[in-house]
């Protein structure tokens, strides 16, 4: 009798110590850590060359751009720094 309950609690043990652990994704807390415009003439576009790099906080849900009034904007691509294991769409420039 004795031995069926030692039996039982080491089976109960190793039942506790294999519990069911779930593979965490990638990343949960994917974020945009930087976002940067490169041009060949940023004085044309910008008021301030450090306007060309932003440092996003984690809760900011968008990024925006100081430019000069006028600034031809359709051939810039903005370029994403990402949290390890994100990604985005459309891809990065």
């Amino acid at each position: 009798m004795n031995q069926i309950k030692n039996i039982f609690i080491v089976a109960a043990v190793c039942l506790g110590l294999s519990s069911c652990f779930k593979d965490e994704p990638l990343n949960a807390e994917c974020d945009i850590e930087k976002a940067w415009i490169h041009a060949d003439n940023p004085k044309s576009l910008f008021y301030n060359l450090s306007d060309t790099l932003i440092t996003v906080q984690s809760d900011q849900t968008n990024i925006i751009f100081t430019m000069q009034a006028g600034a031809d904007v359709t051939a810039l691509a903005p370029q994403f720094c990402l949290t390890e294991g994100a990604t985005i769409t459309p891809e990065n420039g």
